[in-house]
């Protein structure tokens, strides 16, 4: 399906793709295919497949996989950027914003990556994991009072 895809036979290759699920229905399978979708810009498409294959639903975790195959399968951050985004929309406010919110701030500069980090933590308090990750974003952007007091809140 890769090779078809490459020599951008693309019908074909989302045909190969679908019977070779079909005959092992495997999740790296799906994310490959789906990551060979993004690469082509075809979100909608790599949703639709997502939403059949991995039972993405909308739902964060789901998001957060596709989107890690996207960056390291597909090499396209702006594909994986545009699936969490999508994701960080529809997701209810609490853990699962927040985790949608920090698997995109691991895909953006650090200036950008803060807001989402502080948001992550908004959503989800009472989870020690995204203080420490917005503590270390803090101490890289020199932030020391903004460091002291979110490794408090990790460890309260």
């Amino acid at each position: 399906a890769a090779a078809l895809a490459e020599l951008g036979r693309l019908p074909e290759a989302q045909a190969a793709a679908r019977q070779a699920h079909a005959l092992a229905p495997t999740r790296l399978h799906a994310l490959r295919v789906a990551a060979l979708l993004a690469r082509q810009g075809r979100l909608e498409e790599t949703e639709a497949w997502a939403r059949e294959h991995l039972a993405y639903a909308p739902t964060a975790a789901g998001a957060v996989q596709l989107a890690g195959a996207l960056a390291g399968e597909g090499g396209s951050r702006p594909a994986a950027l545009a699936v969490l985004a999508r994701a960080f929309q529809r997701a209810p406010h609490g853990p699962e914003r927040a985790q949608v919110a920090v698997a995109r701030a691991g895909l953006l500069p650090l200036g950008e990556a803060l807001p989402l980090l502080r948001q992550a933590v908004r959503e989800a308090p009472g989870d020690y994991r995204y203080w420490l990750l917005l503590a270390e974003a803090e101490r890289a952007a020199g932030r020391q009072p903004e460091v002291i007091s979110a490794y408090e809140k990790a460890y309260a």
